[in-house]
């Protein structure tokens, strides 16, 4: 009981025994209309019920209804005198309440004088729900979602109805709201208005009605990739601003997104946004640029500026170029050395020697000189200098550290130690070794010596 199929095959069933009944050329002829109703719930469904007496005497008949919920019938026992050769009409009406769905009832047709006139007639009433959802559909064009919702009340209904769409991590994007009084199938369609670069992937449409229905369909957004480049330039006699500006157009995020700019080679550039690579043409240069991250909508921003300098300029910039350098060279000839050297006391072992110099006019603190020993090198403690070093020993080799305090303008400090190489006939490498002071403004400062090999 409720469903489509029981109802068309009470539907057929009626036909057939309508057709039985014509064929026979009964005593009694019995006939109901319509042979199914459909109604809603405290809505009456009315049946028509026609009887013919085919004989030539009086018949006395009782009507009797039969069913599921016979409460619905509200004169389900009828008495009924049928003179000869004529009919009798009466309606027969139900009032449904409670349930929904399809009802197959029996009207039954019995005479008190002839027992052989029993006849039976089937008759159907169908309750579909309060509000019947037919189809919903969704279709999605530029930044706008159209809804299509196709609804049926057996009755004038009052429906308020809720759309929104949700993103695939259940976000919503758009909402919509409408009520109107609907009877019958009636189609409503509704506009969502999502962001015109809604990132590419699966989307739904939903819908609720009166929070008692609600369904959902899902549509794709396809991918779409789209940069547009800007390129703006400020210039004047002395140099040029160069800003491009890369924006994503598309509904795909962007990652490690590698653009490349030609920057000219014969002239001064300072790099604001800094590029990953530059390799030199013929008169150019050639830049990449990587963008980590560009979301849809969003901009980024490279920048620099190429210096026009007048000849005069040049010649002043030569000359600062070359005094600059001059200071780098008196600099580094007036700044504390460290010397890292090797002298041979056998097949295998070896003397390291470590000269600090301290060579210009400047008082440093708090030396500290660090050497390595390479792995294919044991360190000799017992070949120690006098000034015996922390020893500290990891799986990348042997770490000496001195502490020589500080060393007075023009010193020299002299560090000397013993390896013996693991192997015969190894050539003895070693790493840098370096020494760590304050300057006499308080700064930290590092010198590093050169690898050694031999």
């Amino acid at each position: 009981m409720g469903s489509p199929y029981v109802f068309a095959v009470a539907l057929a069933l009626m036909a057939l025994m309508s057709g039985s009944v014509l064929a026979s050329e009964a005593q009694v002829d019995v006939t109901v209309t319509p042979a199914a109703v459909r109604t809603d719930l405290q809505v009456p469904a009315v049946f028509l019920v026609s009887i013919r007496n085919n004989q030539d005497y009086q018949e006395r008949l009782k009507v009797m209804v039969s069913g599921p919920y016979i409460h619905w019938a509200t004169n389900p026992v009828i008495l009924l005198v049928v003179p000869a050769r004529s009919g009798r009409e009466f309606n027969l009406t139900f009032y449904p309440v409670e349930h929904r769905g399809d009802f197959i009832f029996s009207v039954d047709v019995a005479s008190y004088i002839n027992p052989e006139i029993n006849e039976s007639r089937a008759i159907a009433i169908n309750i579909p729900p309060a509000i019947a959802v037919k189809g919903f559909s969704a279709a999605r064009s530029g930044s706008q979602v159209t809804v299509l919702l196709d609804v049926e009340t057996i009755s004038q209904r009052r429906l308020d109805m809720d759309f929104k769409v949700v993103d695939g991590s259940g976000r919503t994007i758009s909402s919509a709201q409408s009520g109107q009084d609907v009877k019958g199938v009636q189609s409503i369609t509704k506009v969502l208005d999502i962001p015109e670069n809604a990132l590419a992937g699966e989307y739904k449409a939903a819908y609720a009605i009166n929070g008692e229905l609600n369904g959902e369909q899902t549509f794709t957004v396809e991918p779409v990739r789209k940069i547009e480049r800007e390129e703006e330039r400020t210039e004047n006699l002395m140099y040029a601003d160069v800003v491009v500006r890369y924006t994503n157009l598309g509904n795909v995020v962007e990652k490690d997104y590698a653009v490349g700019q030609t920057i000219p080679a014969d002239k001064i550039t300072g790099f604001i946004t800094q590029p990953e690579s530059c390799s030199e043409g013929a008169g150019s240069k050639q830049c990449e640029y990587v963008i980590s991250k560009l979301e849809p909508g969003e901009t980024a921003m490279i920048s620099y500026r190429v210096e026009y300098w007048p000849l005069y300029v040049q010649i002043f910039s030569a000359a600062i170029i070359v005094a600059i350098a001059a200071g780098f060279v008196f600099i580094k000839a007036t700044s504390p050395t460290i010397r890292k050297t090797s002298v041979s006391k056998g097949a295998n072992v070896h003397s390291i020697i470590l000269e600090i110099k301290n060579p210009f006019m400047h008082h440093i603190k708090d030396v500290v000189v660090r050497d390595w020993v390479s792995p294919v090198a044991n360190f000799m403690h017992e070949e120690a200098a006098a000034l015996k070093p922390v020893v500290k020993k990891s799986e990348a080799g042997t770490e000496l550290i001195w502490k020589l305090g500080d060393i007075r303008p023009k010193e020299v400090r002299i560090l000397t130690y013993k390896v013996r190489t693991v192997f015969d006939g190894v050539a003895l490498t070693m790493p840098r070794a370096y020494a760590r002071f304050l300057t006499p403004r308080g700064r930290r400062s590092k010198i590093y010596s050169k690898p050694l090999s031999s």
